[in-house]
């Protein structure tokens, strides 16, 4: 019933500042971590990339 009221559910905005929805947020977390973890791994980005990429993303969210 909350769902349906829009109640539980929360817009998280991606790289682009478009509001998505998300329903399992930890779910995302846990799958985005090991993507980055096998980019780093496998010299696809590097760190820095990452603390870039993450750092112009918390303005995003924190906004």
């Amino acid at each position: 019933m909350l769902l349906i009221l829009g109640m539980g559910a929360s817009k998280v905005p991606n790289i682009n500042n478009i509001g998505l929805m998300g329903e399992d947020h930890r779910a995302t977390l846990r799958i985005f971590c090991q993507h980055m973890c096998n980019w780093l791994e496998h010299s696809i980005l590097t760190e820095s990339q990452v603390r870039n990429a993450l750092e112009k993303m918390a303005v995003v969210v924190d906004e």
